[in-house]
């Protein structure tokens, strides 16, 4: 019998299962048969989020928490108990979800009484495939996270179904204009954080346009608070600035940019996405193969932003966000901006180029943050991530960027109103 308090425990039990390197929650499993006192609430830990898949063929990790669905049905039939612990539940099925329709399946979910997200990864399979098991879902689980991935042709009013949805992610799945949601009666969908990749960004903007019977949208963009976009080609630039627009009352906004193409066109595209998404209106070209931008004011109009997050690409020859530093400055003084995550992936051999960080962009965010405009601001953080260094220059090239925390922002080094966090990965 131990003889610290049980609370004590639970926390000492909870940082061990936290443990990066433990996948498989070794420690806590031991932890378990200590005692009857100890097993529930190494449970929690244990089953609190499980990746479930038809065969073991589908899972990259041997692990109790990667778990073959015949498996993890007779262990939830052997100790029921079990279920109760379950709050997050991913499904892989890489078989265009050709198991979706076992009724094992759907007899997993009415013994996770307490489930709140449900990922699904169906390997673009068409929703009439498996909307019958889906909506059962939806009806038995008081879902407040749904995640899908690889859906062709949902229909939009069966989300209507999952009434305590408040956070929604769509990733390569599109939705049928072929269906109406002019026969639901009230406002369905009330999602505060949504989160939407490549293709889904223009379904997301296609959402925005549904009406209920009564007129009103069917999604209501005005409630949400957390918007993530991520994008992959400047064809969908153009529906994130759609999305953006018709988000008035955001406190949290993350922009990621995706391209891996050759250092002359992936990186110069990385780049530009983003600010082709925060622009009002498109670039237009002055006959130099260079844009020039028309007017700056997305960022500007969401006044209620708290916190802005945004990842890029560039080879070394690059600037890091063009013309970002302009949109922040029309931002000042007219914002509640409170954090500022900047992430930057570097690709490239740095031989090829003659490396001046001084004419990089990042460098003038210590001008823009110097003068006042941003009375709620406290923390800026500026990552600067490293990729396909040639051998022998790479530790010299990573010395370099360390030191331009002391060449190119003393300002924001030395402030004491704002926390300042530089680091090189």
């Amino acid at each position: 019998m131990t003889i610290l308090p049980f609370d004590i425990i639970e926390k000492i039990i909870a940082t061990i299962a936290l443990e990066l390197d433990d996948l498989s929650f070794s420690t806590t499993k031991r932890c378990s048969v200590v005692c009857s006192e100890w097993l529930p609430v190494c449970r929690k830990h244990i089953f609190a989020s499980i990746i479930v898949s038809p065969s073991a063929s589908f899972l990259s990790l041997a692990s109790d928490l990667r778990i073959t669905l015949p498996t993890f049905h007779k262990r939830l039939i052997t100790s029921p108990d079990i279920g109760h612990y379950v709050r997050d539940l991913k499904y892989i099925d890489s078989i265009r979800g050709s198991h979706l329709d076992d009724p094992v399946f759907i007899d997993v979910f009415t013994k996770l009484p307490r489930l709140q997200s449900f990922r699904v990864y169906a390997g673009q399979v068409e929703w009439n495939h498996i909307r019958s098991p889906f909506l059962q879902i939806f009806n038995i689980s008081p879902l407040s996270r749904l995640s899908i991935v690889g859906v062709e042709n949902l229909i939009p009013a069966d989300l209507a179904s999952c009434k305590s949805l408040e956070k929604l992610h769509l990733s390569c799945t599109t939705f049928s204009t072929s269906h109406s949601t002019s026969d639901i009666s009230h406002i369905p969908l009330r999602i505060q954080h949504l989160s939407v990749e490549d293709w889904s960004v223009a379904e997301a903007v296609y959402l925005g346009v549904l009406r209920c019977m009564d007129g009103t949208a069917f999604l209501d963009f005005s409630r949400l608070t957390f918007l993530s976009i991520k994008i992959s080609s400047a064809d969908m630039a153009n529906s994130a600035r759609a999305l953006l627009h018709i988000c008035g009352h955001l406190e949290s906004l993350e922009i990621k940019t995706d391209i891996f193409g050759s250092k002359d066109q992936g990186a110069y595209d990385s780049l530009m996405l983003i600010i082709l998404i925060l622009m009002d209106d498109p670039y237009t070209e002055d006959g130099k193969d260079t844009f020039i931008p028309i007017h700056f004011s997305s960022l500007s109009t969401l006044k209620s932003l708290k916190s802005l997050a945004l990842e890029s690409l560039l080879y070394v020859n690059s600037d890091p966000y063009l013309f970002l530093t302009d949109e922040l400055k029309n931002m000042a003084n007219q914002n509640i901006i409170e954090k500022i995550l900047i992430k930057i992936h570097v690709m490239g051999g740095f031989d090829e180029y003659y490396f001046d960080a001084g004419t990089w962009e990042w460098g003038k965010l210590d001008e823009v943050f110097q003068y006042p405009g941003w009375p709620n601001l406290r923390y800026i953080s500026l990552t600067i991530v490293t990729h396909n260094l040639y051998a022998g220059a790479s530790l010299s090239y990573v010395e370099d960027f360390q030191m331009l925390e002391k060449t190119h922002f003393p300002w924001l080094s030395s402030s004491k109103s704002v926390f300042f966090m530089f680091s090189v990965q």
